[in-house]
């Protein structure tokens, strides 16, 4: 902890974490058991939250090329209602996974569209267009 000062809550939590570790060294002592760090390597996190946003899309990554720009709408839109659950829900990991994928979906939404200049593409990657009677 970093603090010009120690405060009473902080003093209190300073004693409980050393009780606990007396407690458990205690216990580790009793038992032969010689704690070691755990080894994992933040690829493991990563693939293991992609996987978890990947079971939360409604829509399997190889069917977003075949869906219509309305379809492509709703999905935006439930992903980013996902993000932000996840961001209340303080899992800001997956929160930025599927701010990912709303940006990956918005830019394919754009070349699906790229065809109709009528349609401002950079309203649309910035989520500014999301009514589907704007994009047909």
């Amino acid at each position: 902890m970093y603090a010009t000062k120690q405060t009473d809550a902080m003093q209190q939590a300073i004693d409980e974490t050393n009780r606990r570790r007396t407690i458990q060294s205690e216990y580790n002592k009793q038992h032969s058991i010689k704690p070691t760090s755990i080894v994992k390597s933040i690829r493991d996190i990563t693939d293991q939250l992609t996987t978890e946003a990947t079971v939360d899309s409604t829509e399997a990554p190889e069917t977003i090329l075949d869906m219509t720009s309305d379809e492509i709408l709703h999905v935006i839109s439930k992903t980013e209602t996902n993000m932000y659950k996840a961001a209340e829900n303080m899992e800001f990991e997956k929160a930025v996974l599927l701010r990912d994928t709303v940006y990956d979906l918005r830019k394919m939404l754009a070349d699906k569209i790229s065809s109709n200049p009528e349609i401002d593409l950079s309203q649309v990657l910035a989520g500014q267009i999301t009514n589907k009677k704007h994009i047909q």
